[in-house]
């Protein structure tokens, strides 16, 4: 019952929102390097181009992010935003709020078309194996059937209606990616 009411949610929402992400393996990520071993401000960078790149020049959103537990000194919310109005030239966001993701369906659904995706890259590069039994393995099918897309697995933007996007990007480590454009967190 419960990979039929994904589908049910996928169906309608999967149309009417853009999805875009960055899926990289973490071992390839020079945390030092890039970010002096700050987690936080790898994740807000990744996190800021990805929204950043994602916005039409002329829209204007408010973000509704999950609530995580950072530290004190963590500038989530004003680096995303600098990052936006730099990219559009303009405040291009009403303001970002932080919610408990299970409450709301939204986020749920980005969680599972992200585990998805995910899934997907792992089945690619040998970490699970594909099990058709498995319910991830049934949404993954399902979501390639509705991207008229052979693999998930693949770094690309697909254009959905009503102008939404599916995009997927690649970070293997190197700074610019001939599948997904440059994907250095700390360029502009």
């Amino acid at each position: 019952m419960y990979p039929g009411i994904l589908f049910c949610l996928l169906s309608v929402y999967m149309f009417f929102i853009g999805f875009y992400c960055i899926i990289f393996d973490k071992s390839l990520l020079d945390l030092h390097k890039y970010f002096k071993d700050n987690y936080y401000k790898a994740y807000n960078a990744f996190v800021a181009k990805l929204i950043s790149e994602s916005l039409e020049m002329s829209e204007y959103i408010v973000i509704l992010a999950d609530d995580v537990s950072t530290p004190k000194d963590d500038n989530f919310e004003k680096e995303i935003k600098n990052k936006a109005k730099t990219k559009t030239r303009r405040n291009a966001l009403f303001g970002i709020c932080r919610v408990e993701s299970h409450a709301i369906s939204e986020i749920q659904l980005v969680d599972v078309l992200l585990g998805i995706t995910a899934y997907s890259f792992k089945i690619k590069y040998g970490i699970v194996n594909p099990n058709k039994h498995n319910p991830k393995f049934q949404l993954m099918k399902y979501l390639q059937k509705q991207l008229n897309i052979d693999k998930l697995s693949i770094a690309n933007e697909y254009s959905l209606r009503f102008g939404k996007k599916f995009s997927i990007k690649e970070f293997r480590g190197n700074i610019t990616n001939k599948t997904g454009g440059d994907l250095n967190p700390t360029a502009n």
